[in-house]
């Protein structure tokens, strides 16, 4: 089952702002009503998310910060723009990711005849 970290949703909104029923089963929701600013704390709190929903553009994700996070494979954020996250940085680090899961599925598929 993928997780799912959505960061900084103070109102404790975002679950009922979509219907995510379609992904019961699939993906683990844990909503993050707190700021942590602190990179270590972050990524502490971070490190096993799949995705990150970032609610606003208060919590940066820059290349330090997105290459501690190597299980990353999706960063979203709400509106269309996020002057807080670095998308050279994000590009970098999550086609590093497909491509694992690229080379993973082929060697998978190898495997299954």
């Amino acid at each position: 089952m993928l997780t799912c970290a959505i960061l900084d949703d103070y109102q404790q909104t975002a679950l009922s702002r979509a219907d995510f029923a379609g992904l019961d089963g699939q993906v683990r929701f844990d909503v993050y009503d707190t700021h942590v600013d602190d990179t270590d704390a972050l990524i502490e709190r971070l490190k096993g998310y799949d995705i990150i929903l970032a609610m606003r553009e208060r919590t940066p994700f820059d290349r330090e910060r997105l290459s501690r996070l190597p299980q990353l494979k999706l960063l979203i954020t709400t509106g269309l723009k996020n002057a807080s996250i670095d998308l050279q940085a994000a590009k970098d680090a999550l086609d590093k990711a497909a491509q694992q899961l690229d080379s993973q599925i082929a060697k998978l598929e190898k495997i299954l005849g």
